[in-house]
């Protein structure tokens, strides 16, 4: 094989084992999810009212709670098992963060946002560029 060709292989491996890599840069937990991640709500509404559904894979099997990031008091606890999803209903005015915490470990935690967007109101506005003209 030709010198350029090594390096293009080696490159699309070495490219392809990175984005292969778990998403979530935690040593404890592989995946945890929020679904949904943005709750659309009327004009007339200021208020998301809907099921969401929480989803973790773990590396080992531990006891986690869900936090709401402006509660004292857990969403939800689970039982020891290495993955789990659960389904909770929140009521909720504003962008929320929610946090898995590990009982065994307190100070491992892994945090997810839930957007709240007004129908109506220009969501791109504020994600484009001064420069930009659209």
């Amino acid at each position: 094989m030709t010198k350029p060709i090594q390096l293009l292989i080696t490159f699309v491996i070495v490219i392809g084992t990175a984005t292969a890599a778990p998403s979530h840069s935690s040593h404890w937990v592989k995946r945890f999810d929020v679904i949904p991640g943005t709750c659309i709500v009327d004009e007339s509404e200021h208020r998301c009212i809907r099921q969401f559904t929480f989803y973790w894979q773990l590396f080992e099997a531990q006891l986690v709670c869900i936090y709401q990031k402006s509660h004292q008091e857990p969403l939800y606890c689970s039982e020891s098992r290495i993955e789990g999803s659960e389904r909770i209903k929140l009521n909720i005015d504003r962008d929320n963060e929610f946090i898995l915490v590990s009982q065994l470990n307190n100070s491992h935690r892994v945090h997810r946002q839930v957007l709240v967007q007004q129908l109506g109101i220009d969501v791109r506005k504020a994600k484009r560029h001064l420069w930009s003209v659209f």
